[in-house]
């Protein structure tokens, strides 16, 4: 296959490729601050949209209903 060949199955595995590579320096940067996606996708939504109630957060940032709760966290 040419390197330069626009062929979807070759456009796919780049963009696999590329997201591989930007999900690996993302989570490498939250890692550094010490908290986790499911952390930064409550903050980020919490951001965005203001002060939120408990049970609306989690279908937001695609939590299940044990992820809020979760045990050994800090209530």
């Amino acid at each position: 296959m040419d390197k330069n060949s626009r062929d979807p199955v070759h456009c796919w595995l780049v963009l696999g490729k590329a997201f591989r590579a930007a999900a690996k320096y993302l989570y490498a940067g939250l890692e550094e601050t010490g908290i986790d996606d499911t952390d930064f996708r409550i903050l980020e939504a919490l951001l965005n949209k203001g002060p939120l109630p408990v049970n609306t957060i989690g279908p937001k940032v695609h939590l299940t209903p044990e992820g809020l709760g979760r045990p050994g966290r800090e209530s």
